[in-house]
């Protein structure tokens, strides 16, 4: 590696912006193809972030984590009426997932250290969240093989999965009508 040059935060603390962690994850759905429910069935998250100083403390922040990412891809939806009206503003109309949604994570950690922190250590959590989305979108597609389905728009409600998968139907008999 070259010339590092960090310069530190106005008031003289470290600030340690380029010690953001990766990660990835993968998960194995069921989708309900008659109502576009999803389950999770199986998650797994590897997560790089650093030096871990409490392994414990960085896994309990990445079940948080993934449970939020889970929540904002699934379930969490902010609606308004057309006269502006806001109509998620309870618990009771905005749902967030609970322990009967999210499955047991099954978590990796990589230890690559950060150059810019004093221990090596970079943040925990971030990759928890970011990956759920491209995660989720994926498995429901490939659950799919022979659809060219496109997850592209939250949240993955049931009637917006079932919209998708009907969608990819209709290309697809479309495309066939025209090859023949």
């Amino acid at each position: 590696m070259g010339n590092i040059y960090h310069q530190p935060e106005k008031q003289g603390r470290f600030s340690n912006y380029p010690a953001w962690p990766n990660g990835t994850a993968a998960c194995v759905v069921e989708v309900d193809e008659e109502t576009g429910y999803v389950k999770i069935l199986r998650w797994c998250l590897v997560d790089d972030a650093g030096r871990l100083i409490n392994p414990l403390l960085a896994a309990a922040n990445l079940h948080g984590a993934i449970t939020q990412g889970i929540g904002s891809a699934m379930f969490e939806r902010i609606a308004y009426g057309d006269d502006g009206q806001l109509h998620t503003a309870t618990l009771m109309d905005y749902t967030i997932p609970t322990a009967v949604e999210v499955p047991m994570f099954e978590l990796g950690h990589q230890e690559t250290l950060s150059p810019f922190t004093p221990l090596g250590m970079k943040g925990n959590g971030e990759s928890g969240v970011g990956s759920t989305l491209g995660a989720l979108c994926s498995a429901i597609e490939n659950a799919f093989p022979e659809l060219d389905l496109e997850i592209n728009q939250l949240t993955l409600a049931p009637s917006r999965v079932w919209r998708a998968l009907r969608d990819a139907r209709r290309r697809q008999l479309r495309e066939v009508e025209a090859s023949t």
